[in-house]
């Protein structure tokens, strides 16, 4: 696009009216992620959450989809925002500082929200950030994240607690002998508890050794029906095909007569479930 015959008041023009329609269809654009959202219809799509849909289905980068799922969450929590998006008084960048601040100090009263939102109005981002040091309880800790380097390598940044760094100290002391990297110490360490993790959920030891084994009239699942679903299923939600918070679900619902047997039940994840259940 050549702009070079366009006069300087023109341009100025133009670019003011560009600015207004950009922030016209960012809210239009909020307000249909938030019913999206709310339909759960990315569940429909096959993703497994907001987030992914955001990434994946919309092609959004990570932090442009994160800014804007906290917005959309900002403004059906707190309609009266829609003017100062529109008018740009709040951005999409200190919309989502302040609902992570939201999250991480559990602030639910609507008023203190209100009166947080008005004090970071028209603000920068450093500006912004100085204003949400004030209303929290401890200095905020370094924003986590997964970043990958090539192909096979990524930097991992975790905030942890003494007691856990201690747990991970002691292991790495026991397998000193190895001669392990992190990366190895924490692979073989997360191979041996995920068995043990999904065991516990998805008994996946169980064996036909007592009566409860059998198909159940209660809401109850058996153990051994449990494993069976997992099995069949591949762990998998079988709508989405995502891992993400999975649910045993009854397919003629137990309110209706439906047993607790291995051709009534799947996986479903908990998106899924609760789109199935509306």
């Amino acid at each position: 696009m050549n702009l070079k015959h366009l006069t300087d008041k023109t341009l100025i023009l133009d670019t003011k009216h560009l600015v207004s329609r950009e922030r016209d269809i960012t809210l239009k654009l909020l307000h249909h992620l938030k019913e999206i959202e709310r339909r759960r219809l990315f569940s429909e799509l096959k993703y497994g959450s907001m987030f992914e849909y955001l990434v994946k289905g919309l092609g959004y980068s990570e932090p442009a989809a994160n800014r804007r799922l906290h917005a959309c969450r900002l403004l059906k929590d707190l309609p009266q925002i829609e003017e100062k998006i529109a008018n740009g008084s709040l951005n999409l960048t200190n919309l989502s500082l302040i609902g992570q601040l939201f999250k991480s100090e559990n602030i639910q009263d609507k008023k203190e929200k209100i009166g947080i939102l008005e004090k970071i109005e028209n603000t920068t981002k450093r500006e912004c950030e100085k204003e949400l040091l004030k209303h929290t309880q401890n200095t905020p800790p370094p924003k986590e994240n997964i970043r990958q380097l090539n192909t096979d390598l990524h930097v991992m940044k975790l905030n942890l607690k003494e007691e856990t760094v201690n747990l991970f100290n002691e292991i790495k002391s026991v397998l000193s002998h190895n001669r392990l990297s992190n990366d190895e110490m924490m692979n073989r360490i997360f191979k041996i508890a995920l068995p043990i993790i999904k065991n516990k959920k998805f008994k996946l030891n169980a064996k036909f050794t007592t009566p409860a084994a059998s198909p159940s009239i209660t809401r109850y699942v058996p153990n051994i029906i449990k494993k069976q679903v997992y099995e069949r299923d591949g762990g998998k939600c079988t709508k989405c095909n995502g891992s993400y918070k999975l649910e045993y679900d009854h397919i003629k619902p137990y309110a209706m007569g439906g047993e607790s047997s291995l051709k009534n039940l799947r996986l479903l994840c908990f998106s899924c479930n609760q789109r199935r259940l509306k």
